[in-house]
């Protein structure tokens, strides 16, 4: 009888230690990580066509940490020729952007959208999107896929501020 309530009293004690732990890690706020990250280059021979169907892009890569810049979108207008001319520094300003992993869902209307911006890095899928300062809901993150989870970005005001002022200076 007396182990019988010892064996309970641990094992209340370990249920508790472990509530304890978790709670601590669900409290703290997610490792920050940059949008792009780790070593990379930059995609080159980039031919861009366009015909009835769609636009279509090929190029080279160095290596297999190569940076694609597919689509950049402001305010509803495509920029991606006006950007390709400075693809090193928005991949930097990418790579020094900050993100949080995040639980996103749910729709948004493309109303709300400022910037949108494709990319491939090491040969996945980067989908940004940036909302406006009025929009309905807040945006600000960035995706892989459909199977990945989804980024929000910390401190997005900066990001578009530095886009707005490279767009300017092109």
């Amino acid at each position: 009888m007396a182990a019988n309530r010892l064996r309970f009293a641990f094992f209340a004690m370990l249920v508790c230690l472990v509530l304890v732990v978790a709670s601590i890690f669900i409290a703290q706020d997610p490792p920050h990580r940059p949008i792009i990250s780790g070593p990379h280059s930059l995609a080159y021979d980039i031919v861009r066509t366009q015909d009835e169907h769609g636009s279509n892009a090929t190029y080279r890569a160095a290596d297999e940490n190569f940076v694609f810049i597919i689509r950049v979108v402001y305010n509803g207008e495509d920029v991606t020729e006006i950007f390709g001319r400075q693809a090193r520094e928005l991949v930097e300003l990418l790579a020094a952007t900050m993100s949080r992993r995040d639980r996103v869902f749910g729709t948004f209307l493309t109303g709300d959208v400022l910037w949108e911006i494709d990319l491939i890095h090491g040969g996945r899928p980067i989908h940004i999107l940036l909302s406006r300062e009025d929009a309905t809901e807040e945006l600000n993150f960035w995706y892989g896929d459909a199977s990945r989870p989804m980024y929000r970005i910390v401190e997005p005001e900066v990001l578009v501020e530095a886009l707005r002022r490279m767009l300017e200076s092109l």
